[in-house]
């Protein structure tokens, strides 16, 4: 018994002094991740309804991907990464009172936040929907934690304009 709780004390040791402070890997995005960061990021071909064409193309995969209402769940888990944390379902229209492409990820607000930042040079704000960045003109990054899928946060690029 002993050596049992000695042994993990070492390895919690161990854990926390190689961790050296650095922030943990983050996973690349996958191929099909890229269309989807390219999409709430605002960059993508756009279609006469304003979707995003590879996107809409992506999701309609259906050995990929299930349409449950106005979203597409990932049917296998880690098939697809997008800002360095698995995607769980993607949507094209938006949430609520945003319109845009969102995605819902695997992880904290905050480290999805951290990634974002990271990539594009921008900064999130608290605000009253979760963490906001001011992206673009008329676009707003929004990402906070999902009412009802404890461990997942929702991520949108959300079009504010006219």
């Amino acid at each position: 018994m002993r050596g049992g709780i000695a042994l993990l004390g070492l390895v919690f040791v161990v854990g926390c002094v190689t961790g050296g402070g650095k922030r943990a890997e983050v996973a690349e995005p996958t191929a099909d991740g890229k269309i989807v960061e390219e999409a709430i990021l605002w960059r993508a071909e756009r279609g006469p309804e304003w979707e995003p064409v590879k996107l809409e193309k992506l999701v309609k995969d259906q050995e990929r991907f299930v349409q449950e209402g106005n979203f597409y769940r990932v049917k296998e888990e880690d098939d697809l990464i997008v800002f360095g944390h698995p995607a769980t379902y993607v949507g094209l229209l938006g949430i609520d009172l945003y319109a845009g492409p969102n995605v819902l990820l695997k992880g904290r607000p905050k480290s999805i936040a951290a990634v974002i930042e990271a990539r594009e040079g921008v900064k999130f704000k608290r605000g009253e929907d979760g963490l906001v960045c001011e992206y673009a003109d008329e676009i707003l990054l929004i990402v906070g934690r999902h009412p009802n899928v404890r461990g997942e946060s929702i991520l949108i690029g959300a079009y504010i304009g006219p």
